[in-house]
């Protein structure tokens, strides 16, 4: 018997990426991040956390491709969030919505679920992104810039 998906960890969540049908979906881009709930002071400025982009890797499986974030999740914790450089004085915590830093971009595909395997604490996030399928050069405008000057 083959496994559809192989060499997951044991204690991530599996979250299924499904995107609705939408017209010239060549010209669309996902945008990938992960989020997470923490308690917070409600003065905190932290809005980010560090997910480093080169842990998310595409796995082959049976007939499948899929995503494993593989991080620990000890990085989520709130004693090792960065700490705000002001001073709070409140004391009431409330729920912040934390998103990575940095993103990752896959191609857009409507037909199929792209499943990822998460640490349990997080959340997929995306949205989408539509790209411009012209390239400008801007080679050719730094060359010509250049000749000004000599």
């Amino acid at each position: 018997m083959h496994k559809i998906f192989t060499s997951i960890p044991k204690k991530d969540l599996r979250v299924d990426l499904n995107l609705p049908p939408i017209e010239n979906d060549k010209e669309y881009k996902v945008e990938i991040k992960f989020g997470t709930e923490v308690e917070l002071s409600e003065c905190s400025t932290v809005k980010n956390i560090y997910i480093d982009f080169k842990n998310l890797k595409l796995k082959k499986g049976f007939g499948y491709h899929y995503y494993v974030l593989d991080i620990q999740g000890a990085i989520f914790q709130k004693d090792k969030l960065p700490q705000d450089k002001m001073k709070c004085q409140s004391e009431q915590l409330i729920k912040k919505k934390l998103l990575s830093f940095s993103e990752s971009f896959i191609d857009y595909k409507y037909n199929s679920n792209v499943p990822f395997f998460i640490p349990e604490n997080l959340a997929l996030e995306y949205r989408l992104w539509k790209v411009d399928n012209d390239y400008k050069s801007l080679i050719l405008n730094l060359c010509l810039s250049s000749l000004n000057y000599l």
